[in-house]
This record gives C-alpha cells, sequence and structure tokens, in this order.
C-alpha cells in the first residue's frame, strides 16, 4: 500500500463511479447521484475530503479548485487515494493564527518575504491583506503551486531543503514548515541560515518537541533560538498556541510559535 494511501472499498468506489463532475463557476464540482447510507456516505466524504474536495451547501456538491477527475480516477482504479496531507505532515494555518504570525513577524512595506512550504497560502494572504506585501512562496505539491499562482504570488514549486540559494536572502521568513519527524527543524535552520538575512526576522509555527528534544538538530535550534534572545524585544522567542490549535487539519499535536531575529555580525 502507498504511503499515506487511504484504501477505498467497493461501496465507496462505486459511489465515486456513479458521481457527477461538473464546472462550477470558477472550481469543480461532484455530486453523488446515488442515495447512501450514513456509513457509506461519511467513508466517501473522507475520501472526497482527502481529494481536496470541500462541502458547499449551497451548490449541494463537493468543490475542488482544479479538475478532481484525474485523482478520482486513478483511487477508483487503483482502490486507494494518497492523502498527501499526512504523508508530507501538512497542517495548514487557521486565518486567525496566520494573521498572528504576519504580525509577530513585525513585516513593513519595504520588506521582502519568503514562506517555504507555502501549502494553500493562507500566511502569504495574511501578508498580503494586513502590510500590501506578497511574500515569495516555495512549495512542493505542485497542485498547491497552483492554487499560489491564481491568487498571484510568485512561487517556486520545489523541496525547500533542495531549492537553491541564488534566490537571494530575505528581510523576514514566515513558515509552518512539515510536522514530519524533525524535518521541521531541517527547515527552519535552513530558512535561518542560508535565506534569512542578518538583522531579518523569523517566525514559525512548530510541534511544542521543537524545545524539549535531545537530537543534535533540536540542540542546533535551541542555540539560534538562545542568540536570538540577545536581540528580540519584549516578546518571547518561543510562545506554547492552545491545545487544539490544528484539531481541524486532522492533528492535536500541540504547537509554538518561534521568533528569531538574525544578529548582525
Amino acid at each position: 500500500m502507498t504511503k499515506g494511501a487511504i484504501k477505498l472499498d467497493e461501496d465507496v468506489r462505486a459511489a465515486l463511479n456513479a458521481a457527477d463532475i461538473f464546472r462550477h463557476t470558477s472550481s469543480w464540482g461532484l455530486r453523488l447521484t446515488e442515495q447512501l447510507d450514513r456509513p457509506t456516505y461519511t467513508k466517501v466524504n473522507k475520501i472526497l475530503e482527502v481529494a481536496g474536495g470541500k462541502w458547499n451547501r449551497g451548490a449541494k456538491a463537493h468543490l475542488f479548485s482544479s479538475d478532481p477527475r484525474e485523482i478520482l480516477g486513478l483511487a477508483v482504479s487503483t482502490g486507494e487515494v494518497v492523502d498527501k496531507k499526512r504523508s508530507l505532515g501538512q497542517f495548514f494555518t487557521n486565518a486567525a493564527l496566520a494573521g498572528e504570525v504576519a504580525i509577530l513577524a513585525g513585516i513593513t512595506e519595504r520588506d521582502t518575504v519568503l514562506e517555504p512550504s507555502a501549502g494553500g497560502g493562507s500566511l502569504a494572504l495574511a501578508v498580503r491583506e494586513k502590510f500590501n506585501v506578497d511574500p515569495v512562496c516555495v512549495e512542493i505539491d505542485s497542485h498547491y503551486c497552483d492554487v499560489l499562482r491564481e491568487y498571484a504570488f510568485a512561487v517556486i514549486n520545489e523541496d525547500f531543503l533542495k531549492l537553491r540559494t541564488e534566490i537571494g536572502q530575505f528581510d523576514v521568513v514566515i513558515m509552518n514548515p512539515p510536522f514530519l519527524g524533525n524535518e521541521y527543524i531541517k527547515h527552519i535552520l535552513r530558512a535561518y541560515r542560508e535565506f534569512l538575512k542578518p538583522g531579518g526576522r523569523l517566525v514559525a509555527i512548530a510541534p511544542s518537541g521543537a524545545v524539549t528534544g535531545t537530537t543534535k538538530l533540536h540542540r542546533e535550534l535551541r542555540q539560534v533560538i538562545e542568540q536570538s534572545e540577545l536581540v528580540l524585544d519584549d516578546s518571547p522567542a518561543v510562545r506554547a498556541l492552545p491545545p487544539g490549535t490544528f484539531t481541524d487539519e486532522g492533528t492535536e499535536v500541540r504547537t509554538v510559535l518561534i521568533r528569531v531575529t538574525k544578529p548582525v555580525l
């Protein structure tokens, strides 16, 4: 079975085969054409959400930002669909938290801003709304790259850990890196070391284990935080976020906000 995949039962495959897929204004819609019992509908709904669909009461259908026929057709033929968010450790930022991150970064209209692993663009949109600044977005998933381009952001379709440093350094980095093993630490450290200007600010959402872990990577991140505390204002370098911050994204992992300023050497 593919990593991050969810197996489709035969009744789910039959319901998807019979569904009606259609254009809906600037998006795509999928409407179930058969009356399903509650347990079957629950399973079908889960698959549609994994594939990127969201229920829209007005349309009486699940709406998708792009044509869902390829991913759902593949799911029906193979009997499984890959939950990309889980397999890549993606848990997206809600609008309220995105606004908080943007404000904490202290962005001005003169700043250049980078968002690694931008996902659906909630952090980038918050920066645009509050400060009239458009971040450069880096995203590994081509589907979300298309979403970001629809918002008219500059997009680099690349794994951030392999991103070329030729794009330069930025005044601000805002990020919600993948919560996958210790990958998030690698993302934060690379952003700080390679893409943040001296004197620049970085704000990252991370699992709370970032400040309690004992690996070499954890120690390196804590060293960055300790160095930064010498140049920060009254705002703490690490602040715990409320429990359940990412419940709607399907995880109960406890999280923190990390804010660091890179010393000017």
